[in-house]
């Protein structure tokens, strides 16, 4: 596979730790420690603000791996040093890197298809922005952060409301390559050629029954198993997956990176963590208060993002973001 073997060399060994890590930083790999890891461009690093404010204040045993490009350096350097040092990091992730992983995205909006119904509909500016490689950053975890053995990924657009130390702890229990909060939603929506796609993936991997209608997760907020991820050489049936998406003339599943994890979850197993932990859909609907209550991530993903002037539920986020005094001017 030639892209398995332009990224391979591409991707490893690029991320160290920083020279002059405060004394938490120095034990982040601690296995007792929450491993947090969020990825932004410049543009929307500051938004990662009001997802670490979050942290300190409710699940203070974390520490968040920032993700950035050689650009957002300076941002992401000045963003920690506010007030983060002593929880948080600067990864940065070569350029050359982020461009072997831009020439694998195909992203489409799978617009006049069955795939349209829903909350997430059809929409080609949303196709647009889902194809940001930082999106795409949680499938190069493994070598990224090639020190960590599991990792909560988180998307921009989370905060923390609880304590994250029990959902960490049962993940730890579990072998499987995901752990996924469950979404009472049909696992096929997303996807295009849906026989055609069950028909791949059951050749690829002996024993599975890809099904369609079984419910599915999100993963905004997901548990990555990267030392699984590493010795089942899960990059292979990753590129096998793009590629297979990239050659098909219309695509196999519509927008971004949760069709492609579902189905690798689905390949190598994955941990159904409680629904009730985790509340998305934020940027598509009002929040109910008992949901929130229950929570311990609130998810954002959706359209009227809360920093925006026409966002919903801006009471959610806007505590976390105002403790600090960077300005909102971001966009994801």
């Amino acid at each position: 596979m030639l892209w398995g073997a332009l990224l391979l060399p591409a991707l490893v060994g690029q991320c160290a730790w920083p020279h002059g890590s405060s004394a938490h930083s120095g034990n982040a790999t601690n296995r007792d420690i929450v491993q947090v890891a969020v990825a932004a461009d410049k543009k929307n690093i500051g938004i990662v603000r009001a997802l670490l404010s979050s942290v300190v204040v409710n699940s203070p045993n974390a520490f968040v791996h920032i993700i950035h490009a050689q650009d957002a350096s300076t941002d992401c350097q000045e963003l920690i040093n506010s007030k983060f040092l002593s929880v948080a990091r600067c990864v940065l992730w070569k350029d050359e890197s982020i461009m072997e992983v831009s020439s694998l995205i195909r992203v489409v909006s799978g617009v006049n298809s069955s795939a349209c119904n829903g909350l997430e509909v059809c929409d080609a500016a949303r196709a647009k922005r889902l194809a940001n490689s930082f999106n795409f950053a949680r499938f190069f975890l493994s070598d990224i952060l090639p020190d960590l053995d599991r990792v909560i990924w988180m998307d921009c657009d989370v905060v923390v409301t609880n304590s994250m130390d029990a959902i960490w702890e049962q993940s730890k229990s579990s072998s499987a390559l995901v752990s996924a909060f469950t979404e009472p939603v049909r696992f096929g929506r997303f996807y295009l050629q849906e026989n055609h796609l069950k028909q791949l993936m059951e050749q690829r991997f002996e024993n599975l029954r890809l099904d369609m209608d079984t419910d599915s997760f999100n993963d905004g907020v997901i548990v990555l198993n990267l030392k699984q991820w590493r010795d089942s050489k899960v990059r292979e049936a990753l590129l096998w997956l793009m590629t297979q998406h990239s050659t098909s003339e219309t695509g196999l599943w519509k927008y971004g990176t949760q069709p492609i994890m579902m189905l690798l979850g689905t390949a190598y197993s994955y941990q159904r963590l409680s629904a009730s932990l985790c509340y998305g859909d934020l940027g598509f609907r009002i929040a109910e208060p008992q949901r929130v209550l229950d929570a311990v991530f609130l998810h954002f993903n959706g359209e009227k993002k809360p920093w925006k002037p026409d966002g919903i539920n801006k009471h959610l986020w806007e505590p976390h973001f105002s403790r600090t005094d960077h300005s909102t001017d971001i966009t994801l």
